[in-house]
């Protein structure tokens, strides 16, 4: 979520698809810590390593893990030029698909519905692209500065400008510029 909603994502906070999505994955690394203590109190296995005796060191590296070892595709069927993988990884595709375009349809509708907002203040497009670029830290320097603010310029609506401040610069800078 804060590699995809950087900036974005207290508004992504309040979807509940990102809930469920989190609780899938909980669910099946619970399971998953249950197999392995079974396992271990059947001296099925052992685990050795710094601090592996602690549950809850196990529990951290079980979670981690479970959504890479889902992830897990063996081979490829190919049905009507859509690639279908067979491993692990198939039981995740029953969910995450939908789960993240649903993660994805909130994020866009609760962005709108912020900018929609600040929007109604500011409705001058010249204003608000001169007040973005006024506006910029002073250390976002060189070709990252030079393509936002063509990114800026090139948006045609406020809308598309502010978002274009919101996705780069967070809640905080664009409620201190934009305020209501």
């Amino acid at each position: 979520m804060t590699s995809k909603y950087p900036r974005t994502i207290f508004l992504v906070k309040k979807c509940r698809y990102l809930y469920v999505y989190v609780a899938i994955y909980g669910l099946m690394s619970f399971g998953a810590l249950l197999g392995l203590n079974a396992l271990v109190e059947a001296k099925k296995i052992t685990l050795e390593g710094v601090g592996l005796q602690s549950i809850w060191v196990k529990s951290i590296i079980v979670g981690l893990s479970t959504k890479a070892f889902l992830h897990i595709s063996l081979f490829s069927l190919s049905v009507g030029g859509k690639a279908f993988p067979l491993g692990t990884e198939t039981i995740v595709q029953i969910f995450e698909p939908w789960l993240l375009e649903e993660i994805f349809l909130f994020e866009f509708n609760a962005v709108s519905d912020f900018i929609a907002h600040h929007a109604t203040r500011y409705t001058d497009l010249a204003t608000v692209k001169t007040t973005i670029k006024g506006n910029l830290p002073a250390n976002f320097t060189g070709p990252e500065r030079i393509g936002f603010e063509a990114d800026v310029d090139a948006k045609t609506s406020v809308t598309a400008a502010m978002e274009v401040y919101l996705r780069r610069f967070g809640k905080r800078n664009f409620t201190r510029v934009f305020p209501m």
